[in-house]
């Protein structure tokens, strides 16, 4: 296995509320081929949690390729269980897992020897009842006649699959497969947890309709919750749709016709429902009829702004604002060799940043740097991240894991309940220390989303000599001390101006 090592500002690592929530701390991408002596055609987990970002390189055993579709699960404490090109599940030992084989099985699954092309339909999930022992995947089969004359990719039906994480020696076993959870032509499907901050919702979008199917997740297993109908103007002009997306707190769905424009639905995740809409309309279309779709949508970590990723002029939107209007994102960055400047599939990631992937293959990854701020400042830069391996058009889809209950509300049944384990209460964790240079930190905290999280380092004479402002849900960060003198640091982590945790750190000369 070979270990290749990157740095970043920020590195990533993920937690929850209650218990460490790290389901999506690995990152498996790739694009290996049936034959797998070409040079940088390997399978990768991008891992976080280190002072360096770290890439090891995974086996893949098989008769299928590995590239557009990238499932990944890690279980609560960032372990690696299982992962995932659409057409099966593999074990982390590379072979397909017992009971994986024909995931999605259809007429696709047949014709095609690479993986399957959409990487966003396949979502991994802890199971609500015993997420140390079973975990769910939620899935779609793509079915459209026309997949090879390059139209849009439709989703019939909506399916899930649940595994028991300690069947064979602990490798896994796929114990119920393709069983479906309901029946349409979908643009896509998106989850959301539930407000009590152990269930979880799935919801498809019909194709061209004003149509939302909303399925449960719970203890007792999957069920189809209902199928609403809400304003949702559409037009005849094919290949103008684009994907679903929920903000970071679960309070807001996005979906967007790129001929028509954006609408943005206010969902209450305790019953289920959507309670109010607000839309946007386009003047003209924003991807032309003919010349490709939008790659994908994300929500910055606060859900102020909506990022509208095409293969074509890149927007973002202030959702706080009055009335919504586009606003077109300058592409930063440079050309590189083996790099891919189009846009397919986009992920927030625990370190405040959205990585996104190319169209095709590509050595690099594309970032928005900053997606809290309003553009240009948010910083759009195209090939920002290297990686050491090629990446076709793939990457994670992963729902906000650390979102946990709506406290105080109906439907919390567990932050009401529940006393809050000593391990969680505020601290810090630093390394190495001694240190000289890049400065691992991580925060533990009881919740994630507060927007006023500060770690600001002191001197000796209690001088202020950095400051740090942590993306709401984001838990880790790099801090680079090769330009400070030696000696002994305090390290304090704030809530707004209140001391929460302390941490002292010895810089070497």
């Amino acid at each position: 296995m070979k270990r290749f090592f990157y740095s970043l500002p920020f590195s990533l690592i993920l937690c929850c509320s209650l218990i460490a929530q790290k389901h999506d701390y690995n990152w498996v991408m790739g694009a290996a081929t049936i034959v797998d002596t070409f040079p940088r055609f390997e399978i990768i987990s991008m891992q976080f949690g280190q002072p360096d970002i770290t890439f090891d390189t995974l086996p893949m055993h098989g008769r299928y390729r590995f590239n557009s579709c990238s499932g990944t699960y890690s279980d609560a404490e960032g372990v690696l269980r299982y992962y995932s090109n659409g057409k099966a599940i593999y074990d982390t030992t590379g072979q397909i897992m017992l009971y994986g084989d024909s995931l999605n099985y259809s007429w696709l699954w047949e014709k095609v020897s690479q993986s399957y092309p959409a990487s966003n339909a396949l979502v991994p999930l802890p199971d609500p009842k015993s997420p140390e022992n079973f975990s769910y995947v939620i899935h779609g089969i793509i079915d459209t006649g026309d997949f090879f004359a390059g139209l849009l990719l439709v989703l019939d039906p909506i399916l899930y699959s649940k595994i028991d994480l300690t069947a064979n020696n602990g490798k896994g076993a796929v114990i119920e497969k393709n069983i479906e959870i309901t029946s349409a032509n979908f643009e896509n499907l998106t989850v959301v947890q539930h407000g009590n901050g152990r269930d979880w919702w799935i919801i498809g979008a019909e194709f061209y309709a004003h149509k939302f199917h909303i399925a449960l997740l719970a203890e007792d297993g999957v069920s189809l919750h209902s199928v609403v109908e809400l304003p949702y103007p559409y037009g005849d002009t094919i290949r103008t749709f684009g994907f679903l997306t929920f903000s970071q707190d679960g309070r807001y769905l996005a979906r967007i016709n790129t001929s028509i424009g954006l609408w943005i639905y206010e969902f209450d995740r305790c019953t289920g429902t959507f309670v109010d809409h607000r839309f946007l309309p386009f003047e003209e279309p924003i991807v032309e009829p003919g010349n490709g779709t939008i790659g994908d949508l994300e929500f910055s970590p606060s859900g102020q702004y909506l990022y509208i990723l095409n293969n074509a002029p890149c927007y973002q939107v202030d959702l706080w604002a009055e009335p919504l209007k586009l606003i077109e994102l300058p592409l930063l960055g440079e050309p590189k060799p083996y790099c891919n400047t189009g846009r397919a599939i986009a992920q927030l990631a625990p370190d405040g940043k959205i990585y996104v992937s190319p169209i095709g293959s590509g050595l690099c990854l594309h970032v928005v740097e900053y997606p809290d701020l309003p553009a240009p400042d948010c910083q759009f830069v195209i090939n920002a991240f290297d990686l050491p391996v090629f990446n076709h058009n793939g990457l994670v889809h992963y729902p906000n894991y650390r979102l946990g209950p709506l406290v105080g509300s109906d439907c919390d049944t567990i932050s009401t309940s529940i006393v809050t384990p000593i391990n969680e209460v505020p601290h810090i964790r630093v390394w190495p220390n001694p240190v000289r240079g890049l400065l691992g930190v991580e925060i533990t905290m009881p919740d994630y989303r507060n927007a006023a999280l500060y770690l600001r380092l002191f001197d000796a004479m209690g001088h202020e000599v950095h400051v740090h402002r942590f993306a709401p849900y984001s838990y880790i960060y790099q801090m680079d001390t090769s330009h400070l003198p030696g000696g002994v640091y305090t390290l304090q982590l704030q809530d707004g101006s209140r001391v929460i945790a302390v941490e002292q750190v010895v810089v070497m000369e």
